[in-house]
């Protein structure tokens, strides 16, 4: 996971205080789409189509957003970018729990979305990863400690 996250991977510090912005504001860290408007506002659609379905937070201040469309397709390969927001937002209607942790997921085809939000999901169940993301300083930062969750969790 971490080699593929190294090589694809954002960070954005949130500030914005609901869902819809705070997908806004990971959208515009992906590489290669930041001036095509009507690209991200269909991404943002999306996204917002899928958390009307099931919110994607799975609890402990975490959310992985993704979405089918087929508009994750033009990287051509898997795409994560976090954010952090340090204040936590309300993300899903059903749940008062904050959110501080985020994880766009972009893939380019069914499989790979759904292998990599599986190893995703896995990687995030370690308590000691969700702690060093939440103080991070840089993107290295966090290519650093999930290579170090992937081989806590590998070993256990």
């Amino acid at each position: 996971m971490s080699a593929a996250v190294s090589s694809s991977f954002e960070i954005s510090r949130l500030h914005s205080a609901w869902r819809e912005a705070v997908l806004s504001d990971l959208i515009e860290c992906i590489p290669g789409i930041s001036r095509n408007d009507a690209l991200k506002q269909q991404l943002l659609r999306a996204l917002a189509e899928r958390e009307k379905l099931s919110c994607t937070a799975i609890g402990r201040g975490i959310a992985i957003p993704h979405t089918r469309s087929t508009i994750a397709g033009f990287a051509g390969r898997s795409l994560i970018v976090f954010g952090r927001h340090l204040e936590g937002v309300k993300y899903c209607a059903d749940s008062p729990d904050p959110v501080f942790l985020f994880f766009l997921l972009l893939a380019p085809d069914i499989n790979q979305h759904l292998q990599t939000l599986a190893r995703l999901s896995r990687l995030l169940r370690d308590d000691e990863l969700r702690q060093e993301l939440l103080s991070v300083k840089s993107p290295d930062a966090v290519i650093e400690v999930v290579a170090n969750a992937e081989n806590r969790v590998q070993q256990q």
